[in-house]
């Protein structure tokens, strides 16, 4: 990495993704799409960020410029179903507040503008899967995001719950306002 401040950080998404691979193979209703992170390279070749990696996108210029610049993604279908997470991996050195103002805009706008199709241009909508150190920096979280806008794509977790066997079923996700609640609905027991 160039960035060698960061390796830990890496390290940690890399552990995330690792973890959800793990549950998606344990189980067959649940498939894995696309997984990209945030060095995952779109032209090797080109120096602006936006043109050298696949998830950096750059929203507008102006009034102001605004990116969105998640640390991972991936892909979850579910029958006809796809949707993409971006990942926002928080390790605690920032404070919710400013993580929610810094990070919730870019969102936001990736939203309004639908470039989250250049990534996933077969899915049906996306969400920002944002995980947190822990349960109380979640909630923390949560509260941040709550009144932004765009509120409503966000899911959160601590990370310290999340485990191959409880992420996709295990009572660990939350909205805004809402949870714990299952990452994605067990399939329904047949009647």
């Amino acid at each position: 990495t160039r960035s060698w401040q960061n390796f830990t950080h890496y390290v940690a998404v890399a552990d995330l993704l690792l973890k959800a691979k793990q549950a998606i193979a344990a189980q067959t209703r649940v498939q894995l799409g696309d997984v990209f992170f945030e060095h995952t390279l779109l032209n090797s070749q080109a120096d602006d960020a936006a043109h050298r990696y696949k998830l950096y996108t750059v929203i507008s210029e102006t009034p102001k410029r605004l990116i969105c610049a998640p640390d991972a993604s991936f892909e979850l279908k579910v029958a006809a179903y796809r949707r993409p997470y971006y990942v926002e991996l928080e390790r605690g050195t920032d404070t919710p507040p400013r993580v929610a103002a810094k990070k919730t805009p870019g969102y936001h706008g990736l939203f309004l503008s639908k470039l989250w199709k250049r990534h996933y241009p077969d899915a049906n909508d996306f969400r920002v899967l944002c995980v947190a150190p822990t349960s109380s920096w979640r909630d923390s979280l949560r509260k941040a995001v709550r009144d932004k806008p765009g509120a409503e794509l966000w899911l959160f977790m601590a990370l310290d719950e999340i485990k191959p066997d409880t992420l996709l079923h295990g009572n660990i996700a939350y909205t805004c306002t809402e949870g714990p609640r299952p990452f994605v609905r067990p399939e329904a027991p047949p009647q």
